[in-house]
């Protein structure tokens, strides 16, 4: 409500309060302590006070990712899409935006991370897992499993509870972590599978060759309120020589409708050209590639 009055100062006040009860009351991992980091976030972009959001955008790009390593462990493929649908859109856009208008290193690795697990979630599936420890026939390995799925549903509604009204949190994480030991020694595609969830930064630098660059492309929306330029997209550049991703703006997204329309040639062809960099002035990309090969995840 002061957010909206013009008075930015008791706005921080308030919703610092709030933030603090929700921490101690719901725990940092809670939804309404998400909505508490984002009630700031959007304070400090729409006063432009960016270093003051740089902690709780961090911070919130960590609690979105464990209420989807929570929320993904049981639910099924169409419960998940509309879980991102209805619990996340809303938040990640906002970090979107907020990671390029900071514009520091940490912004630029949390944006990487961040559109990692995106991805990776989308494309995790339990169908794979399921399968094999069926195909098993093996009634040991099917009950290990079932079990693992009624424990991780159990636990995700201990954690919606406030802390004061949950009970035995660590008794059932002790019990799933033996679970899944046992079962990832089972199956392939459950370690495949636990190990996306985890993916970093850190790792796929690790895997670059020299030469070679990592690129994620994102879409930063035009959210309400939030001083901005309109829908837009940039690319977030990993590279074995650098300490941290580098945060490209690249064009607006009436640029890209643009190119696309007018453009005679094949869509297919058309979107690889965009992939490779060639030939678009307006890209910015096009002088790291020079030296480098580009490899890209969304390709």
């Amino acid at each position: 409500m002061y957010r909206h009055t013009g008075k930015p100062d008791l706005a921080e006040q308030v919703n610092l309060n709030v933030l603090g009860i929700r921490k101690k009351t719901m725990g940092k991992g809670h939804e309404d302590y998400a909505q508490s980091l984002v009630n700031l976030i959007y304070l400090y972009l729409e006063t432009e006070q960016k270093d003051k959001a740089i902690p709780y955008t961090l911070e919130l790009a960590d609690n979105i990712r464990h209420r989807l390593q929570v929320a993904f462990s049981f639910l099924s493929d169409r419960e998940k899409e509309g879980f991102i649908r209805a619990k996340l859109e809303d938040q990640v856009a906002l970090l979107q935006t907020a990671g390029v208008a900071i514009g520091t290193s940490q912004a630029g690795d949390m944006l990487y991370d961040l559109s990692l697990m995106m991805k990776g979630v989308r494309l995790q599936s339990g169908i794979s897992t399921m399968a094999y420890v069926l195909e098993q026939q093996d009634t040991s390995t099917i009950g290990i499993y079932r079990n693992l799925l009624a424990m991780r549903n159990q636990l995700a509604r201990q954690y919606e509870l406030p802390v004061d009204q949950r009970s035995g949190i660590e008794q059932m994480e002790d019990q799933l972590d033996q679970m899944e030991k046992k079962l990832a020694r089972l199956s392939a595609s459950f370690r495949r599978d636990q190990a996306k969830s985890k993916l970093t930064h850190r790792e796929v630098k690790t895997a670059l060759k020299p030469g070679e660059l990592a690129i994620e492309f994102i879409q930063i929306p035009e959210l309400e309120s939030v001083h901005s330029e309109g829908a837009r997209y940039a690319a977030l550049v990993l590279s074995p020589q650098t300490s941290h991703v580098q945060v490209v703006p690249l064009c607006s997204e009436e640029q890209l409708q643009t190119l696309l329309n007018g453009s005679s040639e094949r869509r297919l062809d058309y979107v690889n050209e965009l992939y490779s960099i060639a030939d678009r002035g307006f890209f910015p990309l096009k002088k790291l590639e020079q030296d480098c090969t580009t490899s890209s995840g969304d390709r």
